[in-house]
């Protein structure tokens, strides 16, 4: 979810907490937000982002979108992130990082406040009447996986549902510290009441520095990210 507002111009510390990249689900780099405040209501500058491509049918839905906020970094980066539909069971996010040197790559999703826990490597997150999600990230470099939730030193994994509050809330957050550049496959699948095996996942082409994508399931469905769409179980999309 979007972590909200909580307060302006009264609280400025927090007011930069709840509006910075860290709260939100996306990728930091090097601990950096995409963009710096200038005061309660300005920024210093506005990363320039696009659409690549977006594509929807009755059984797949595809976006595909970069930015140059890190650009500004003595080894600039662009971040590119796809994000896979394949209706109505799971999505597949692909974040590709491009750089030159090591970089330490900070992957968050911020969830309403639900429990969540590790389990078999995977994050599960238990919604209400019976509903939930598991989301797990993969690459080919060690990640590490931590859940906080309603910490402040740092401050993360809070949300503010109404203007003036903040209750703490489970952030899921993925590191990597590795040279670029890197690739990072997450999967989300969500589930309706229990949410049984999650699905068996392997690396295509793990020796590569950039995956070239998934496979599921031993075999039953392979997914290859070209630098133009996907190709699924053989078919190009879009």
């Amino acid at each position: 979810m979007d972590p909200g507002t909580y307060r302006y111009a009264t609280d400025p510390v927090w007011r930069n907490v709840f509006r910075g990249t860290a709260a939100h689900s996306t990728v930091t780099v090097d601990g950096v937000g995409q963009a710096m405040p200038a005061g309660p209501f300005a920024w210093h500058a506005t990363p320039r982002a696009r659409l690549r491509h977006f594509a929807s049918d009755d059984a797949l839905g595809y976006a595909d979108a970069e930015h140059d906020a890190y650009r500004r970094l003595p080894d600039p980066v662009v971040h590119r992130r796809r994000v896979l539909f394949l209706k109505p069971r799971l999505f597949v996010i692909v974040d590709d990082l491009e750089g030159k040197v090591e970089h330490r790559i900070d992957t968050r999703f911020q969830f309403a406040p639900l429990p969540a826990e590790q389990r078999d490597g995977w994050v599960r997150v238990t919604g209400p009447r019976g509903t939930g999600l598991l989301i797990r990230c993969f690459a080919n470099v060690g990640l590490t996986t931590q859940i906080a939730e309603g910490s402040e030193a740092p401050p993360q994994g809070w949300v503010s549902p109404d203007y003036g509050q903040r209750r703490p809330a489970p952030v899921m957050i993925v590191t990597a510290e590795a040279p670029l550049p890197l690739r990072i496959f997450t999967l989300l699948v969500p589930t309706a009441g229990e949410p049984g095996l999650p699905p068996e996942v392997a690396l295509l082409d793990r020796e590569d520095r950039r995956p070239a994508g998934l496979v599921l399931d031993g075999g039953r469905e392979t997914l290859r990210f070209e630098e133009e769409g996907v190709v699924i179980n053989g078919r190009s999309f879009p």
